[in-house]
């Protein structure tokens, strides 16, 4: 399975990358910190999973989000945010996304839902 993680925060990316080390069946972990860059690699490796932070400086998730939505490639999505995760759910569901976590509180569950999605696209 490969993972794409983008976030603005390299201390969050090394935190996620130690996280997801354990599991075998993760074959590749890139890393991006902006949204265009996102948007690109998303493109060009095809990620099986993105793990997703709301707000870069050059733009939010939803510009991801809109800018893949033109293309074939539909990755699982777990978005990652500081912010009232309430707030979003509903605009972010539009883009297919089910996973909606909240970084102070919810961040370990990061592990529980790739493993889940492991067994998903075995």
């Amino acid at each position: 399975m490969k993972v794409l993680i983008a976030d603005e925060s390299e201390i969050i990316r090394k935190r996620i990358t130690k996280l997801l080390s354990s599991f075998n069946k993760i074959e590749l972990i890139a890393e991006s910190e902006s949204a265009r860059d996102t948007a690109e690699s998303i493109r060009t490796i095809s990620p099986d999973v993105v793990i997703l932070d709301i707000q870069f400086k050059d733009g939010t998730a939803l510009d991801v989000l809109h800018e893949i939505g033109k293309d074939d490639c539909k990755p699982f999505i777990i978005v990652l945010t500081n912010y009232n995760v309430q707030a979003y759910i509903k605009e972010y569901s539009k883009y297919g996304v089910k996973y909606f976590l909240d970084k102070s509180k919810d961040f370990i569950k990061i592990k529980d839902i790739v493993k889940e999605l492991i067994s998903v696209l075995e």
